[in-house]
């Protein structure tokens, strides 16, 4: 499975809320903005 696979398996909503729990005292986490580009740029990457 490749990363897009699973981000497209998984969801921005679902990773959003994992990486709220797992980062929640990094700062970075306040604006999700950079996440979701990330996540969009990798979902729309064919390889």
């Amino acid at each position: 499975m490749t990363v897009k696979e699973l981000f497209q398996s998984v969801g921005f909503d679902n990773l959003l809320k994992a990486l709220q729990n797992t980062h929640r005292n990094d700062r970075s986490i306040g604006t999700t903005v950079a996440y979701k580009q990330a996540f969009d740029e990798i979902c729309l990457t064919e390889f």
